[in-house]
């Protein structure tokens, strides 16, 4: 089974997110996504469990994942890796392998990259039937989605009634493997530190050299560009 990247998530969340109180499936996730592409600011913290079936108990697999955003700053993190990407650089932390990869950021190629290959929301819900409605359980809607093709079989969505907020989503593929994610925060008006989008949580400029920080001492630093 794949493993879910923070980029796929989040598209996911994009997709099947704010059908708490919707009859219009579409249009609800429609909404939705332009509520967050409009975010200036967002972060998403969820935690990920993976099973080889769903009637096992003992996850073979678990990840947490953070997302933050700011303006067009971004700072992604998962236990053994981590991404930063500010106005001048995307520094990339494999801390398995002990290596910071740092290149250049182009904000301008970036943009023109992004809206060659800008979410088709209609084109995508094609391999959807519509949400199924399956009941509320203490204060938590339920949705269930099958997917028509592709590796995943059926989507269940969980939604807590009093603000909308997604809560859970997990996924069914047709491998048997059953994959939960639950959403501990996701949050249009966060607060972030100062350094939260800065290289130099990682790297420290020596010269014309860059070098890893105190805490990352015996690192790798790989120039990309």
């Amino acid at each position: 089974m794949k493993r879910l990247t923070p980029s796929f998530i989040t598209l996911l969340l994009v997709l099947s997110s704010a059908i708490a109180d919707a009859q219009d499936f579409k249009q609800a996730v429609s909404d939705f996504q332009k509520k967050y592409q409009s975010a200036e600011n967002l972060r998403i913290r969820m935690s990920i469990d993976a099973f080889i079936s769903k009637s096992m108990k003992q996850p073979f697999y678990q990840e947490k994942v953070t997302i933050s955003k700011r303006g067009t700053a971004y700072h992604n993190r998962l236990s053994a890796s981590e991404m930063v990407m500010n106005e001048k650089y995307i520094v990339v932390v494999d801390h398995s392998n002990k290596e910071i990869a740092l290149g250049n950021r182009d904000l301008r190629t970036e943009k023109e990259f992004y809206n060659q290959v800008q979410f088709d929301l209609d084109s995508t819900l094609k391999f959807y039937d519509e949400a199924k409605f399956v009941g509320i359980v203490s204060g938590v809607s339920h949705f269930s989605i099958v997917q028509k093709k592709g590796d995943i079989e059926k989507i269940d969505l969980f939604f807590k009634q009093e603000t909308g907020d997604l809560k859970q989503i997990n996924y069914l593929y047709k491998s048997g493997n059953w994959v939960a994610i639950s959403i501990d925060e996701f949050n249009v008006s966060p607060t972030f530190e100062n350094t939260e989008f800065d290289e130099t949580q990682f790297l420290k400029k020596e010269g014309r050299s860059w070098r890893p920080t105190v805490a990352l001492a015996g690192y790798k630093v790989l120039k990309t560009n």
